[in-house]
């Protein structure tokens, strides 16, 4: 009777380091899983850095464009 009960507490000690491990290894997953994919965390967040990237390139483009053109008319530039 000692024996049996001895394997079956090292059962459930296996069993408690089984869940144990489990629960690191889902936590480390999720960790990983929002590195993986941040985007959803700027998302979620309000204003989306994705769509902060695209209008500052796009205002970029615009200011290189608008320097160019006045580049090729200096009399259009008025000097206060």
């Amino acid at each position: 009777m000692q024996k049996t009960s001895d394997g079956l507490q090292i059962v459930a000690d296996l069993y408690d380091d089984h869940i144990c491990v489990r629960r690191t290894k889902l936590a480390t997953h999720d960790a990983f899983k929002s590195v993986a994919h941040p985007s959803q965390l700027y998302e979620i967040s309000g204003i989306g850095i994705v769509e902060t990237r695209q209008s500052t390139v796009s205002r970029y483009k615009d200011a290189l464009r608008l320097g160019s053109q006045t580049m090729r008319r200096p009399h259009a530039m008025k000097l206060s």
